[in-house]
């Protein structure tokens, strides 16, 4: 019989798509087709099934955030339906407060610090540079814009405020 154990992360934003991981014991037996995860009743879509399960959070739709900790159950097919003790909780979406600096040359090389709540939330962060609809017409648009991957740095300023360093 499976015994899935234990989740991590242990919370997410209430718009969804954390990946949660599964440990347990014997989690494969069955195939990826014949198993569902559910947090507190929302799907959970089932990403890789192996020694370990991955599925990433749906939107939740309840009133209040944060929410109640949920039941995180996996079902084996039609019989068997396992409920694990850790327990998923959603927390409100991260928000963006500020930005620093408002405006840069164009080409690069500059530090974009993001300040805002609920970063500790997010996995991956990305960030895109676009130019202003304003002064536009002196800059090729296409060549203008920034795709940012690497983050420098994140560190909290605050009980619930956090910033994030990026490079252009």
């Amino acid at each position: 019989d499976p015994k899935p154990t234990s989740i991590l992360p242990l919370k997410g934003p209430a718009a969804g798509g954390t990946v949660i991981t599964i440990e347990g014991e014997h989690l494969d037996t069955a195939t990826k087709d014949d198993v569902a995860v559910f947090i507190g009743g929302i799907p959970c879509e089932v990403l890789s099934f192996g020694t370990t399960i991955s599925c990433k959070t749906g939107k939740y739709q309840g009133q209040k955030v944060p929410s109640e900790p949920l039941t995180v159950t996996v079902k084996y097919g039609r019989n068997t339906t396992k409920d694990i003790s850790t327990p998923f909780q959603y927390f409100e979406n991260p928000k963006i407060l500020d930005y620093k600096p408002r405006s840069s040359f164009a080409w690069g090389g500059r530090r974009i610090f993001v300040l805002g709540n609920g970063f500790d939330l997010i996995q991956s962060v990305t960030m895109k540079v676009l130019p202003s609809p304003v002064n536009t017409t002196s800059v090729e648009v296409r060549n203008f814009f920034v795709l940012i991957h690497s983050l420098v740095y994140k560190h909290k300023t605050g009980p619930n405020a956090a910033v994030f360093s990026f490079y252009s």
